[in-house]
């Protein structure tokens, strides 16, 4: 399951925009392709906060195209 959580700073609250269920074999990488590339949301947000394993070159490029700030922990 993947799930994007949208962050309110200034109100200190967050709300999950967006939940994704696939079978155990799909990877995190897949997931975080799939979000910044065909998703909706990645054209209105300015950072995203990732685990390290969604990290994917492609991805990268993706973000980078749409002006998205990935931080991979």
């Amino acid at each position: 399951m993947n799930f994007v959580e949208v962050y309110d700073p200034e109100k200190e609250t967050g709300l999950i925009m967006h939940a994704e269920l696939k079978e155990n074999t799909y990877s995190d990488a897949q997931f975080g392709e799939d979000f910044v590339k065909n998703h909706s949301l990645a054209n209105e947000i300015d950072i995203l906060a990732v685990d390290g394993a969604y990290y994917r070159q492609e991805t990268v490029k993706q973000a980078e195209e749409k002006d998205l700030e990935i931080n991979f922990s």
